[in-house]
């Protein structure tokens, strides 16, 4: 008998991301091909985060200086969680 596999959705592509299918052995599941660097970043401080998306987070702290300053990330992570612009003239 052949395994059953669960239904994945993949989400269709904005203006702000493009997706492409990755068949793993455990399934079909969407990653992220190019993407805008306000979605990278608002997919990072998206709650809850599944298995692939710590994946996704350890593979942007690793990559993030590719496509945005570290200043600029700093700036919207502060932004979101609501720092103050004395915190951030601080660090």
């Amino acid at each position: 008998a052949a395994a059953a596999t669960a239904h994945i959705p993949i989400p269709a592509d904005t203006a702000d991301v493009k997706y492409m299918i990755d068949l793993e052995l455990s399934g079909v599941s969407a990653v992220v091909r190019a993407a805008t660097a306000d979605a990278l970043v608002n997919r990072l401080i998206s709650q809850p985060m599944t298995p692939a998306e710590a994946n996704y987070a350890r593979a942007f702290i690793l990559t993030y200086r590719a496509f945005v300053p570290p200043t600029e990330l700093f700036a919207k992570l502060t932004a979101h969680y609501g720092g103050s612009e004395a915190q951030r003239r601080r660090v």
